[in-house]
């Protein structure tokens, strides 16, 4: 009889621990579902998306649209320069980009440009199409509390046409950050 009893004792108290499991779930689950916990995860998320890496254009790009050498523009041409700086201590990878726009005229094939001391013909270069621009790839790296620059230089190379010259080219530069863990 007292094993009778205690196994009716355990069987109780299982079932207490059942119901109140349940009674959790069902209210952990509709605290979930809240607007408050929605916003909180929300800001969580975009404090993990921060970018901590910034670019900054001084001497806005001055490309010539007259025919010329490599070493020409190298010697004639004043470089645009792109700053990238991350002054925190959080490492983040950048992709320097440049981005022109389909609506451009100009014949990229011809377009030559130097980064740092390096020359590139423009199509050389990785790149990448979206339904509007065509995106180049410049450079990747990884950077954390520090500056990088780079000189940019833009020209029509030698070999293209007079006719170029009455085209447009519509770009900017950008950056893609992409934060990593610690």
């Amino acid at each position: 009889m007292k094993v009778i009893k205690n196994i009716n004792k355990i069987i109780f108290i299982k079932g207490i621990e059942i119901i109140f499991t349940l009674i959790f779930i069902v209210y952990v689950t509709n605290l979930y579902k809240s607007e408050q916990v929605q916003e909180v995860f929300k800001s969580i998320a975009a404090f993990n998306n921060v970018n901590y890496t910034n670019l900054t254009v001084k001497n806005q790009i001055n490309y010539s649209m007259y025919p010329m050498t490599d070493e020409k523009a190298m010697k004639k041409l004043v470089p645009c320069t792109l700053t990238v700086s991350n002054e925190t201590y959080k490492k983040e990878n950048y992709t320097l980009v440049l981005k022109i726009n389909k609506s451009s005229t100009m014949d990229l094939s011809y377009l030559h440009i130097s980064i740092d001391d390096s020359i590139y013909s423009l199509n050389s270069l990785e790149k990448e199409e979206t339904e509007n621009e065509i995106i180049f790839v410049l450079n990747r790296d990884t950077i954390s509390g520090e500056s990088r620059d780079y000189n940019i230089r833009l020209w029509l190379y030698i070999t293209a046409e007079n006719n170029l010259q009455d085209t447009n080219l519509v770009m900017h530069f950008d950056l893609i950050n992409d934060t990593l863990s610690l």
